[in-house]
């Protein structure tokens, strides 16, 4: 569970890098919450992963 929160934020900060920062396509931006990384990942997000995991299903 744990991991899978793990691999999907990692997931998240190398695409949001590519998308965003790179190519500039500004897709999501998470500059406005607490404990973000360059705006591409935060806390908050690596939670609900967390939790999406464990119940054994991803939000959608």
């Amino acid at each position: 569970m744990a991991a899978g929160a793990i691999i999907i934020t990692l997931l998240e900060l190398i695409v949001g890098t590519i998308e965003n920062i790179i190519l500039g396509w500004n897709v999501w931006d998470y500059s406005n919450l607490p404990g973000n990384l360059w705006g591409q990942i935060c806390p908050q997000f690596t939670v609900l992963w967390f939790f999406s995991f464990s119940s054994g299903s991803l939000p959608g």
